[in-house]
């Protein structure tokens, strides 16, 4: 596999891309980059030439709207960590806060007892809190799992890599001014997690903390 950077045809593409293209990432789906590599291929082709880029076409021009979701490496180490733009609409974001107002519980780590089911982990020291001042609300998708839902299980599958079906049910944090939780692992016994998603459903100020 390589990649190579894409030179503008004449002028008028160059001073385009000058003016209105400060990050060019394309993002390609699983599905769609299949199409792609064997889009020139035919039933006569070595199948191993294929695999070697013989069914791409000489030239792909890709439109990508300014609100598809694309990704930037923020830590390359252990573990690895992305950012990941646009992953959801602020219309999504506004109706995940309202499905989860009226519903949260503070969350208490500090009993020893773990809740596997809602994935809240004691704490390490039975009567030291790991998470302080932290509400919670678990969003059970057996019974909430409408369009929304169904939409970003569907666009989290599609930028991951990962089939809906592995997908928990989603879990609301709200911190307030002091909130905070301290260095822990969403893994346990009962999940196997492989990774976690963290979206930020709301914006503050710059001078008021929060970055990552």
């Amino acid at each position: 596999d390589f990649i190579y950077s894409l030179e503008p045809e004449n002028d008028e593409e160059a001073a385009y891309a000058e003016e209105n293209i400060d990050i060019p990432v394309v993002m390609v789906s699983l599905q769609a980059g299949n199409v792609i590599t064997t889009a020139m291929a035919t039933e006569d082709m070595d199948p191993n030439d294929v695999n070697k880029g013989a069914g791409l076409p000489e030239r792909v021009r890709l439109y990508a709207g300014g609100d598809r979701p694309f990704f930037e490496d923020a830590m390359s180490g252990k573990p690895m960590v992305y950012l990941i733009h646009n992953m959801l609409t602020s219309e999504e974001c506004d109706e995940l806060i309202r499905m989860a107002d009226g519903n949260y519980d503070r969350v208490d780590d500090t009993n020893g007892v773990s809740n596997y089911l809602e994935n809240t982990i004691a704490s390490k020291k039975r009567g030291e809190a790991t998470a302080i001042d932290i509400d919670r609300v678990t969003l059970w998708k057996g019974g909430i799992a409408g369009k929304l839902i169904k939409d970003i299980d569907e666009r989290m599958s599609q930028v991951t890599g990962f089939p809906a079906e592995h997908f928990s049910d989603f879990q609301v944090n709200r911190f307030k001014s002091g909130s905070s939780h301290n260095p822990h692992f969403d893994i346990n016994p009962a999940n196997g997690i492989m990774a976690s998603i963290t979206i930020f459903l709301n914006d503050i100020p710059d001078d008021q903390g929060g970055e990552l």
